[in-house]
């Protein structure tokens, strides 16, 4: 059976994007990622946190949310239903 898997998280500090770009970009332990498979950055540098910091205003809310993680999954299934193994 194949499965989706939608979540939205906001991110409120530059530590806070700090730490998902060093996740991201497996600079961090991250034990239930594949090591072998590469990482494609398709917008921006690879380094949310200045990415963001580039754009912000000086003056901003104490409380503001500063970006918006999106992530998208599916199973192999989902994908190739005719053949999963090859996703």
């Amino acid at each position: 059976m194949a499965f989706a898997i939608a979540r939205v998280e906001k991110v409120k500090t530059l530590t806070g994007l700090t730490k998902l770009g060093q996740h991201h970009m497996r600079e961090r332990p991250t034990p239930n990622a594949d090591p072998v498979r590469s990482i494609r950055v398709l917008a921006g540098s690879g380094n949310p946190a200045a990415d963001v910091k580039a754009i912000l205003p000086e003056k901003r809310r104490s409380n503001a949310v500063l970006a918006v993680e999106h992530l998208l999954t599916a199973s192999p299934e989902y994908f190739r239903p005719d053949a999963p193994d090859k996703a």
